[in-house]
């Protein structure tokens, strides 16, 4: 069997992430209709970076499974009954004082049958909500495109990209965007409600790991944002813009298309805005539930767990033997078949060597050079963890990324040419910026340090 491979990180662990990733070796019957088994997914855990492989396969069946979803007229309405029933279940799951799952420090059986019916509503929440946006993102983009194109057949290359990367970005206010207008709003009015802030929007920048929004956080930003409140503003206003203009140009669709594109607007906002909210609320919670047993353990140690598989953590934390675990960060191999996690063999370790980095080479879309930190944003729900001055680093762009742009050393997307949305842009914002860039994303970890030539269309790993 021949695999892809789509994505690779060193910063986001495998768990609780295998338990999305695992969806994708499912069948997406209940999605949509296509009565089709998937073939298994593996996941290899190297020196701690995860790398995930999807077979050659998925890609022609999820182009069927998410065209049936986005032209159907019941199957999107079917996806929000159930992100709605299954967001209320894990809110309810997460709302529990911990104490109630521990004696001492260790799981208590009723701890133990607590979480797996945790993570059972999790997979289940991520196989209606996170499936369909995925596969999406990752396979269905460029017949997308063709048919937009197509339509457009009058219209300029420039004009169908500019229309094209709107069509993709959000039809309404994204959760950062929102985040932002309450602290602008905030911050002129001199009148701020910290803990009720803190309450809205703890969960916003966490990823598995990563950092929750508390007051000391709040009155960085508010600094930050009366030091440039124009600037700001004029990122909303031109949200709001952007929302304008999608709504035109969505309605100036022929019926079919019209239909389609509402369906993928109503998907992207439960994968980029729904998905991150509950997510992350579940996994603040589940690393919670962590710390519990053992409170001072580093992020390094936190990581080792978190390369251990659901059944496997649970069984930690209950305090049965592990072999050799903290050495999973090195070496692991796992296999995910029909929706169900297994450590898979040894010969899943030679997937690594198609994978070697070499030399990266794209489209020089803005001249310049730059030296500085990859900062991987898969899609829009990453914008918050974007760091200042970090070089960006994105399979695509689109309106939703320009504080981010301006904000880069360098922009390098895996696609697009040089009427693309990251190319003109970064040409107006005098960025240096590379295009078409094949296995960007598979070849390059967050954090990396890179040095990237505009001049030639060559990116280096340091």
């Amino acid at each position: 069997m021949k695999y892809d491979l789509v994505y690779k990180t060193a910063t986001t662990p495998y768990f609780p992430i295998c338990l999305m990733g695992s969806n994708y070796s499912r069948n997406f019957k209940t999605l949509s209709g296509v009565d089709k088994p998937a073939e298994p997914v593996v996941a290899v855990i190297d020196h701690g970076t995860v790398s995930w492989f999807f077979p050659f396969s998925l890609r022609k069946l999820a182009a069927l499974v998410v065209s049936r979803i986005v032209t159907s007229l019941t199957l999107v309405g079917n996806i929000k009954r159930q992100e709605k029933i299954l967001s209320s279940q894990l809110v309810k799951l997460t709302n529990f004082n911990l104490r109630c799952f521990y004696k001492g420090k260790t799981l208590t059986p009723v701890g133990r049958r607590y979480l797996e019916r945790l993570f059972e509503v999790y997979h289940k929440y991520a196989y209606f909500v996170d499936a369909p946006g995925f596969l999406f993102q990752l396979y269905y983009i460029e017949v997308l495109k063709a048919k937009l194109f197509k339509h457009w057949r009058s219209d300029s290359r420039k004009q169908k990209e500019i229309k094209f990367n709107l069509l993709l970005s959000s039809v309404q206010l994204t959760n950062y965007e929102k985040y932002l207008s309450d602290l602008i709003r905030g911050a002129t009015s001199g009148r701020i409600n910290k803990p009720r802030l803190v309450k809205k929007y703890f969960w916003l920048v966490h990823d598995y790991l990563g950092d929750i929004i508390d007051e000391k956080y709040l009155t960085a930003q508010l600094k930050e944002i009366k030091s440039e409140v124009d600037e700001y503003r004029s990122q909303l206003q031109a949200a709001r813009r952007r929302i304008s203009e999608i709504n035109k140009i969505t309605a100036a669709l022929p019926v079919g298309l019209r239909r389609e594109m509402n369906n993928i607007h109503q998907l992207m906002y439960l994968y980029n805005e729904r998905k991150k909210e509950v997510i992350n609320k579940v996994n603040i919670f589940i690393r919670q539930l962590v710390t519990w047993r053992y409170p001072h353990y580093s992020l390094s140690q936190l990581r080792k767990i978190y390369q251990l598989a659901p059944k496997e953590i649970i069984s930690l934390l209950a305090g049965d033997k592990i072999d050799n675990w903290p050495q999973r960060d090195k070496s692991a191999v796992y296999l995910m078949a029909d929706g169900q996690i297994s450590s898979g063999g040894r010969k899943y370790l030679l997937l690594l060597k198609d994978t070697v980095s070499k030399a990266l080479k794209g489209l020089p879309a803005s001249p310049g050079k730059a030296v500085g930190q990859a900062s991987i944003i898969l899609n829009i729900s990453h914008i918050p963890k974007f760091k200042k001055g970090t070089i960006l680093v994105a399979p695509f762009t689109n309106v939703n990324y320009l504080p981010i742009m301006r904000a880069a050393k360098a922009i390098i997307t895996e696609t697009g040419g040089l009427t693309s949305h990251a190319a003109i842009v970064a040409r107006e914002l005098n960025k240096p910026c590379i295009v078409g860039v094949k296995n960007l994303i598979a070849s390059l970890c967050d954090g990396d340090r890179i040095e990237v030539n505009a001049d030639k269309g060559l990116i280096k790993k340091l």
